[in-house]
């Protein structure tokens, strides 16, 4: 039953989201109001992504190895839970100026001026939409 990806993480994500559905409960009605639609629908598309892995053109699919380099993949979780922790000692802004490009280094990918330009693209369209346009400071952290 585990051996099928695709279902192992449809059940993943349904847990996530359910228990983000039950989290929402301790919200105001209002300001839950999105949580609960953007997890309802997660669980919606991932149990339609578990049913889908009992069909036979699905069930009977032979699967690769999940990572194919597994010391990227753990980089990668590292990575990221530093960065969810990190931004908030340095601030949103500085914490993904640093994610950014480091995801894009374990992905393989090495082309530094190309990262570069996302990377400010990625960080001026942020600022427009929450900063100027929602008024919304984003995890100023200790740095800003």
């Amino acid at each position: 039953m585990l051996a099928n990806h695709d279902r192992v993480a449809a059940l993943f994500l349904m847990a996530l989201s359910a228990g983000a559905f039950v989290y929402a409960d301790e919200y105001p009605d209002e300001a839950a109001m999105y949580p609960r639609m953007i997890s309802g629908l997660m669980f919606v598309f991932a149990t339609l992504l578990c049913l889908r892995t009992f069909l036979t053109k699905f069930r009977d699919k032979v699967f690769d190895k999940l990572a194919q380099n597994p010391g990227r993949l753990l980089a990668a979780v590292a990575v990221t839970a530093v960065f969810f922790i990190g931004a908030g000692f340095i601030g949103f802004y500085p914490a993904v100026a640093i994610f950014i490009p480091v995801m894009a280094w374990i992905g393989g990918y090495r082309n530094v001026k190309a990262m570069a330009i996302t990377t400010g693209i990625y960080l001026v369209a942020v600022y427009l939409v929450f900063g100027i346009l929602f008024s919304r400071n984003l995890m100023p952290g200790g740095f800003l």
